[in-house]
């Protein structure tokens, strides 16, 4: 973490952590990482594993938890933007 990245085990905490409801600045500030690190981990891009192990851990804690958990990368959501053509209007001029 002193390069301001997260190392396996703490990929695999912020998850649990995350899972268990801590917000993502508390995550980010207890880390002492920027969020974006965090959602590198959730989306995969870091530590690609880390979900998985962070799962199997909250099996053996909390079944009823880990039952309602999809361990996944979460994928963003794009908005498609209109083009600028798109947006211009006539006014018949």
């Amino acid at each position: 973490m002193a390069d301001g990245r997260l190392t396996f085990d703490e990929a695999v905490e912020v998850t649990l952590s995350r899972w268990k409801g801590e917000k993502i600045r508390e995550l980010a500030s207890r880390f002492d990482v920027d969020p974006r690190r965090l959602y590198e981990v959730w989306q995969g891009q870091a530590h690609p594993d880390a979900v998985k192990v962070a799962h199997v851990r909250l099996t053996a804690q909390d079944p009823i938890l880990a039952s309602r958990i999809h361990p996944v990368h979460s994928k963003p959501k794009y908005r498609v933007l209109p083009t600028h053509s798109e947006t211009q209007l006539d006014f018949g001029v």
